[in-house]
């Protein structure tokens, strides 16, 4: 069985849990961002990007990153993943990106798997810790001016 470093912490106090050595309450779920925020991050145009709170798995090594990324560094990393490198701005390019809005909206657990490198470097790193915490914990999800 193959372990992913984020979920180690969680892991350990699930087996905690099981041979009672562990206290309720320690072993919250991992933070997670409400859809309806979420999908507001994804369907605003605006020039102010919203911040969502992701999963994104390498799908080449199996690494896993949890954290928090522009809506628009996530569906850029979307659109590479499935079509390559950005097209110019025709119909075409229009419609796949409607696309990727629909492919991230469809994806209520909020974990993304990346194999193309472009895409993973879209992504990656996560950012924002402090929005990344302020979501975590139900509030704004804005990036901050």
């Amino acid at each position: 069985m193959k372990i992913h470093a984020a979920c180690l912490p969680y892991f350990a106090c699930s087996i905690l849990m099981l041979i009672g050595a562990g206290l309720p309450g320690n072993c919250d779920a991992a933070p997670y961002q409400s859809h309806d925020a979420f999908t507001t991050a994804i369907l605003d145009k605006s020039t102010s990007p919203y911040i969502v709170l992701i999963e994104v798995i390498d799908d080449r090594t199996g690494q896993s990153s949890f954290g928090c990324n522009t809506a628009n560094m996530l569906k850029g990393a979307s659109y590479r993943e499935k079509w390559g490198a950005f097209g110019p701005n025709t119909p075409e390019t229009r419609a796949r990106f409607e696309q990727v809005d629909e492919i991230a909206l469809a994806n209520t657990s909020h974990v993304f798997h990346f194999s193309n490198e472009a895409a993973l470097r879209n992504v990656l790193p996560l950012r924002y810790p402090e929005a990344c915490a302020a979501i975590a914990k139900g509030n704004a999800h804005a990036l901050p001016t």
